[in-house]
């Protein structure tokens, strides 16, 4: 791929062109000739980080005086699907901590540092957990409603893999509270069957990716 980053941008500005001409217009239209073709954000971002590369190669053997791509003002719109993966920023991560309670507080707090999936986190038990080695033993999820053991890690086509991860300082009071909570229940998992709604909640977070200052979407 970088390969092709490259020759796009050898063939577009030419073998033979002083690279002393190249200037943040040139830069400019060559980027918008890659939007002009339906390249989406991230794709178009690539390009330009390429570009950049080289370019910054070239000034610091003193090829040139300064990288033309530096402090370059480009905007890379996002797709509706690119935006909805992109993770969540510090800011939003503190909004939306801010904002919720309860199970749905402790969820998010384990989401955010652990890097679990939904269906991991809905699926931990008591067990799962070591405090006095600090980690967490991924072995089952619950999807579509049902309990189904994580595959186990030679098993390459599978989303659900069978593994111990940290147990970092971040996620241990939402853990521990969560845990609590469930013993109050006398729930044999860490979360509770309405749960499920909570996660729809989240759900419609990541996708509309719009938090006000109050933590809550519109």
């Amino acid at each position: 791929k970088s390969k092709n980053r490259a020759g796009t941008a050898l063939e577009y500005f030419g073998k033979n062109r002083d690279i002393l001409t190249i200037k943040k217009f040139d830069i400019k239209k060559y980027m918008l000739s890659l939007e002009q073709k339906g390249y989406a954000g991230d794709t178009l971002r690539s390009y330009f980080n390429m570009l950049s590369g080289i370019l910054q190669l070239a000034a610091d053997a003193d090829l040139i005086t300064t990288n033309p791509c530096r402090d370059l003002k480009l905007k890379f719109d996002m797709t509706p699907d690119e935006e909805a993966t992109r993770p969540f920023n510090q800011d939003e991560v503190a909004m939306l901590l801010k904002s919720a309670n309860g199970e749905l507080r402790n969820y998010l707090g384990i989401a955010f540092n652990t890097g679990m999936s939904p269906e991991e986190i809905i699926a931990l038990m008591p067990q799962d957990i070591d405090f006095v080695a600090k980690t967490i033993h991924i072995c089952r999820v619950i999807t579509k409603g049902e309990l189904r053991q994580a595959a186990d890690k030679k098993t390459l086509k599978t989303r659900y893999r069978h593994r111990i991860i940290p147990l970092f300082a971040g996620a241990l009071p939402y853990i521990e509270a969560q845990m609590q909570y469930a013993k109050s229940k006398k729930a044999s998992f860490y979360f509770v069957n309405r749960m499920a709604s909570a996660m729809a909640i989240f759900r419609s977070y990541a996708v509309r990716r719009k938090i006000t200052p109050n933590g809550m979407a519109f």
